[in-house]
């Protein structure tokens, strides 16, 4: 799980991190621990509204960051009950850091930096909210896709088209979370990347992936992708996108 909840003893852990290492620090290992424990993206994007809904109803500044988050109060009201042994379960992500921010009861200021300031970090890393001004890939979702009666439809925003095939059912999810871990084993190589890779689904589901490759695991990767192509059906693309191609 998270690196800095690895002591049973997290009431003062936790605190002891912060003031050893700084608050920044702090929540990027925690994201990253969060990115590991839900990688199914889409566990990741519930999360979020999970701790959004909560924010909703903290203090003012945890309300005011709900409320400039990007994301529609509809979409997140109420997901704080969302029951799923990734997200509340004992090991759940939820159960983790609330179990962690128990022991800095006193002080809760200090809490509602770490919770936001992880939320903050979260939602940048996968484009969440705020941060989903991916202009380019929003037009490219205008694209004509075959729903589940079989026809084709056009997918011009973020809105999921009522008919289309879903792509949260527990059995997919699972495959996904495959794809994911494959995809995310190869960019942690030690090479040098020359070109990011993200993998996006084509009706309008929240979620994304992004990875750093370098030339050689690219071909590899697509290799990959085009399996996850297959698999959804043709509902998922993969844009690359160039980073240091020109680099020494």
């Amino acid at each position: 799980m998270f690196g800095v909840f690895k002591k049973k003893k997290a009431k003062s852990h936790l605190a002891m991190q912060i003031e050893s290492k700084g608050l920044d620090q702090v929540t990027t290992e925690v994201v990253g621990g969060l990115m590991q424990q839900l990688s199914g993206a889409g566990y990741i994007y519930q999360f979020i509204l999970t701790e959004l809904d909560s924010a909703s109803m903290g203090n003012e500044k945890a309300k005011k960051f709900a409320r400039e988050s990007g994301i529609p109060e509809s979409e997140y009201k109420g997901q704080h009950q969302f029951e799923h042994p990734l997200i509340d379960g004992p090991q759940g992500a939820k159960t983790i850091m609330d179990m962690a921010c128990l022991g800095m009861l006193d002080q809760q200021d200090l809490v509602v930096d770490f919770r936001l300031m992880t939320l903050d970090k979260l939602m940048h890393q996968v484009e969440a909210g705020k941060y989903d001004n991916d202009n380019e890939l929003k037009s490219a979702h205008a694209a004509m896709f075959i729903n589940s009666k079989g026809q084709a439809a056009p997918i011009a925003t973020r809105e999921i088209e009522p008919n289309s095939r879903s792509l949260d059912g527990p059995e997919f999810r699972e495959k996904l979370n495959e794809f994911y871990s494959i995809l995310y084993k190869l960019s942690q190589q030690p090479t040098k990347k020359t070109c990011r890779m993200r993998v996006v689904p084509c009706d309008g589901s929240f979620w994304s992936w992004e990875f750093e490759f370098s030339d050689e695991e690219e071909d590899l990767a697509n290799e990959v992708v085009s399996k996850l192509y297959d698999y959804a059906q043709g509902w998922i693309q993969a844009p690359t996108l160039s980073i240091n191609k020109s680099a020494d």
